[in-house]
């Protein structure tokens, strides 16, 4: 938190202010609304939902991941509060002319069996947020919904999850370089968004549409499955190497 906020003010922020707030706890967030207006007792312009839960693992491998109350807050990170806080905010927003910015995901278009959990999130958070952009044109309401679906951002702590050790000795990823989206600018994209309101954003744009295009082929999760370089033991590993590195960084990645 506090290399974003230096961060903040470096790009020339006026002033930063931090709130912090449990997610999972959707029955919280009006006092936490108060909080934000308290700061900003004008309103606000953007309501930016980016905040989420992500449980990287095959379903099946993963008995933590089937568990119902580990399914309930994995839903009330990234689903339930989200509406929430749109339900909470919509006042002011549609007050002042404001916009929703939605991160979504790349799977929450198409499904991949090594995070079935959280892809059932994104498809969730696209079905609403997709439905209440046509809601809000019918209205006639001022208020904008904009949605980013996302493919991998390529992060120092994303490298380490899927590069294997001897990847990592011989300088190599795992991952193909068309499937990396970089983090400074998916971040210029969504600032950028703010002034051009576009209703959907993908990113990187290759490999969303080249999953898209598999997507609509035959045998499509024939496909998917042999898409992957890994032997499915290998790949239920990655959702303890993920939680190794949330410890070692000191924030959730889901799997807590």
């Amino acid at each position: 938190i506090n290399a974003e906020y230096g961060g903040c003010e470096e790009a020339g922020a006026a002033s930063v202010t931090v709130l912090l707030q449990d997610f999972s706890k959707v029955e919280d967030l009006e006092s936490y609304r108060d909080r934000v207006l308290e700061v900003h007792p004008g309103g606000i312009d953007i309501l930016l939902l980016n905040h989420g839960a992500m449980p990287i693992s095959p379903w099946l491998a993963t008995p933590r991941h089937q568990e119902p109350a580990f399914v309930d807050r994995i839903y009330r990170i990234n689903v339930l509060s989200q509406i929430e806080l749109t339900r909470l905010f919509m006042p002011t927003l549609e007050a002042r002319g404001g916009q929703i910015q939605v991160t979504g995901s790349l799977m929450g278009d198409v499904p991949f069996f090594t995070a079935g959990l959280y892809s059932s999130t994104k498809f969730a958070l696209h079905g609403f947020f997709r439905s209440l952009q046509q809601e809000l044109l019918l209205k006639k309401s001022p208020v904008t919904v904009s949605i980013f679906a996302y493919g991998l951002i390529w992060t120092e702590e994303m490298g380490v999850i899927v590069t294997t050790q001897e990847e990592a000795v011989a300088g190599k990823a795992s991952m193909p370089w068309i499937a990396k989206g970089d983090v400074g600018e998916s971040a210029d994209i969504i600032v950028s968004a703010s002034i051009t309101r576009p209703e959907m954003v993908q990113y990187p744009v290759t490999v969303n549409l080249f999953s898209k295009f598999l997507s609509v082929l035959p045998r499509f999760s024939w496909i998917m499955t042999v898409a992957v370089p890994f032997p499915y033991d290998e790949i239920a590993e990655v959702g303890v190497r993920m939680k190794e590195i949330s410890s070692k960084m000191g924030y959730q990645v889901g799997n807590q």
